[in-house]
């Protein structure tokens, strides 16, 4: 009877030690980030100074454009903990251009004639890759344009900074482009 006794004691013993929570892998409170205002903002400027071609099907026409993205990236830690830290990239982007027409072939030749301008914002949230990087493409409207043409650009994306990959014009497919004939 003792050894049962004692046999009992001991199995509840084991028991209670068993299904104790392992305090090792609790996180530290004061180190887990709720995702508000967590992480830290990095902000600059790109230059937009280029001559990209025109879409419309001209030989040798071409649009230059002058402006400035001003760019704003927010660090969100949703889980910092390793081994898998999680993290959302918040990206604002404020587009500021104008563009100009330049038309070798033209006759009178047009050197520099208004062809819009770009002023836009954009938020975005990404989250956040292995190797840290995203890319971004982003379709900033022209005003003053009748004919739905847009600035497309292209940003990689990683958590100490933004770049700018490729500018393109295009046409949107959606709105007809209308040509002078004469019959």
């Amino acid at each position: 009877m003792k050894k049962l006794l004692l046999s009992l004691v001991v199995f509840s013993g084991l028991l209670m030690v068993g299904c104790e929570e392992n305090s090792i892998t609790d996180p530290n409170p004061a180190q887990v980030n709720t995702g508000k205002n967590s992480g830290s903002e990095i902000s600059g400027t790109i230059q937009l100074q280029a001559t990209l071609d025109n879409p419309y099907p001209v030989f040798n026409s071409y649009i230059m454009i002058d402006g400035t993205v001003d760019y704003q990236l927010t660090i969100n830690y949703l889980d910092p903990i390793p081994p898998n830290p999680q993290e959302i990239i918040s990206v604002q982007l404020e587009v500021n251009a104008e563009l100009t027409n330049i038309c070798t072939v033209c006759m009178p030749p047009v050197s520099e004639t208004y062809a819009g301008a770009i002023s836009s914002v954009t938020r975005d949230n990404l989250y956040t890759t292995s190797d840290g990087l995203q890319s971004i493409t982003k379709s900033f409207p022209i005003l003053k344009r009748d004919d739905g043409m847009v600035l497309k650009c292209t940003f990689l994306i990683n958590t100490t900074s933004i770049t700018l990959e490729a500018m393109r014009l295009e046409l949107d497919p959606r709105v007809p482009v209308l040509v002078n004939r004469t019959d």
